[in-house]
This record gives structure tokens, C-alpha cells and sequence, in this order.
């Protein structure tokens, strides 16, 4: 059994917190919903037909080219879905499913523009605060792993997924969760099972989070 981290400054849990919640303020002015590119146009549209209780999608021809024995499906297929199966009437998204999951509930309940900018915003603060809890639990001195908190949050790239719909954040942010369990489990055997949630979740976002296993082994 190990000891739990010394509890930080209050005066410096306070900053932290401030901190955090402008950093929520500036990415909420910032964010956006827009499928951009072929990447958020993926998640967005997978995620729209997780919503409406489907795996896959329906190719759409215009009138004027579906009678036209001559006209390729492939040129009429959307970025982020892939016609894998020859005569497949169906277009499946080509995306991991981790993100449009949980883009699915807030989109219904706040709408897709809110309910994904909450995502996106949700996932970059987690994103943070596990990286200053999974320091402490490391045994670093409070004010070292809000340092650490700190160079995360001004990493260019780390700005740049936590606005628009992309899994990079969302991967990052569950690969510590995972990191920040194993660590705590140390302490309490219950703390594996969210680890394995965790990586669960880590690895439905992005597959090659399982290259994150070995490491939790240890740790656990």
C-alpha cells in the first residue's frame, strides 16, 4: 500500500482551478462543430448515424447520374466513408467509433453544435486535470505537475484537436485516465477495473492505444 500524494496549497489549488476554468472560457470562444476536413467530417457523420440507431449510411446518388449504368459510386462517396465491400449498397464510416460515442447523448440533448463544442471542451479540461493528478500520483511536488498541467495546455497541437472535432484529445485524455487509475490502484484494487474502462475507452477512440498496455501492467 502507498501513501496518498500531500495534499496541495490551498492557495495553489485555488490558481489551478481559475486557471482552468479560463482555459475553459477561451476554448468554449474558440471551438467549433464544423466537419472541416475529412477527419471531423468522419466523426460528425458517424456519429449522426450512431444517433440514429444505424451502423452505416445510405449512398445518395444525384437522379441525374444513379440511372447512368456508367457512373462510379466511388466518385459520390463522402470523405471518412469507404465502399469496402463491392455492390455494398451501404457506406460505413471508415472512423473508430470511440468519438462519435460519445458525441452521440450531448448531440441529442444540447444539439450537434452545442452538444460536440461541450465534448470537445469536456475532454481537453479532463485532459488537463489528469495530467496534474496522474503527476501528484507520480509524486511530483504540486507546483512541478501544474507546471506540467501548464506546458500541455500551451502545446499548439494539444489547442489545436481540443477545438474542432478530433479524436487526438479524446485518445490523450483516456490514455491518462488509464495511466491515472493504474496509479491509484496501488491503493485500492478497484481502481484496476476503471483502468481497464479506461483503456477500454482509449483504445475504442484510437486502436493503437493498446501499445499503452505493457505499461499499465506495471504499473498495476
Amino acid at each position: 500500500m502507498t501513501t496518498k500524494p500531500i495534499p496541495a496549497p490551498p492557495l495553489l489549488v485555488v490558481l489551478g482551478l481559475l486557471a482552468l476554468a479560463a482555459y475553459g472560457v477561451f476554448l468554449a470562444r474558440h471551438a467549433t462543430a464544423v466537419a472541416s476536413g475529412s477527419d471531423s467530417a468522419g466523426y460528425l457523420n458517424s456519429a449522426r448515424i450512431l444517433a440514429s440507431g444505424r451502423l452505416q449510411d445510405e449512398l445518395r446518388l444525384p437522379a441525374e447520374f444513379a440511372a447512368d449504368p456508367a457512373t462510379k459510386r466511388l466518385h459520390f462517396m463522402p470523405l471518412g466513408f469507404d465502399l469496402v465491400v463491392r455492390g455494398n449498397p451501404h457506406l460505413p464510416p471508415t472512423y473508430a467509433p470511440g468519438l462519435p460515442l460519445q458525441l452521440v447523448l450531448p448531440g441529442k440533448l444540447l444539439g450537434w453544435p452545442a452538444g460536440t463544442i461541450a465534448v470537445e471542451i469536456a475532454l481537453a479540461l479532463g485532459g488537463l486535470w489528469l495530467c496534474y493528478a496522474a503527476g501528484r500520483e507520480c509524486g511530483l511536488d504540486p507546483a512541478l505537475a501544474l507546471a506540467a498541467t501548464a506546458t500541455l495546455a500551451g502545446f499548439p497541437f494539444f489547442l489545436f484537436t481540443s477545438i474542432q472535432p478530433l479524436s487526438d484529445t479524446a485518445a490523450m485524455t483516456w490514455c491518462l485516465a488509464a495511466i491515472w487509475a493504474a496509479l491509484r490502484a496501488r491503493r485500492a484494487t478497484l481502481w484496476a477495473a476503471a483502468c481497464g474502462l479506461a483503456l477500454s475507452m482509449a483504445v475504442l477512440v484510437r486502436m493503437t492505444d493498446l501499445l499503452l498496455l505493457p505499461a499499465l501492467l506495471v504499473l498495476l
